[in-house]
Order: C-alpha cells, then structure tokens, then sequence
C-alpha cells in the first residue's frame, strides 16, 4: 500500500504543494513561535514556499502574526528569509 503524500498550502502565496517542499512555522502551547525545519513540532503551524518572493510576501503582510495570532521577532522572520535562501541554493 502507498502512503499518501499530503498537500498544504503555502501563506504567502496560495498554492497548494506536497508537506515536504515547504517550510512550517509553528507556535507552541506556550506561545513561542520557532521555524520548524523537521515538520514535526507539536502545535499550530502554517507552511511557506521554499521562496525568496513567498518569503518577502509572508514578512511584508505580517502573514505569519496575523494566522498564528502572536508577534513574531524580526529575528525569527530573519531566520526563515535565511533558511528558505540556503534551501534555494542547495
């Protein structure tokens, strides 16, 4: 039997793509919002394209506060504008 590869659709720009090609931003039960590199976090997430457009949409229309409900730090958003340029290398 074939596992099911399931779909999510990305914050910034509305496509729906496989779970693996993006990136999860999650926010604990406490409130911490960390880049979930693994995908396997517990708690609330939302998925971004591996994208330097997508991630510049997502950081201009505050995307990420708004959906997880809590301030994001500048750092943070710098942290996944880093990630998703190192990923686009690679």
């Amino acid at each position: 039997m074939r596992k099911a590869n399931p779909v999510r659709t990305c914050v910034a720009c509305g496509r729906k793509r496989p779970k693996g090609v993006l990136v999860r931003v999650c926010k604990d039960k406490e409130g911490n919002v960390s880049l979930d590199v693994g995908g396997k976090m517990k708690g609330r997430g939302c998925y971004i394209c591996s994208s330097d457009a997508c991630a510049g949409e997502s950081r201009k229309g505050r995307v990420f506060s708004r959906l997880l409900n809590v301030a994001i730090p500048d750092a943070l958003l710098d942290d996944i504008q880093r990630h998703i340029s190192r990923e686009g290398q690679g």
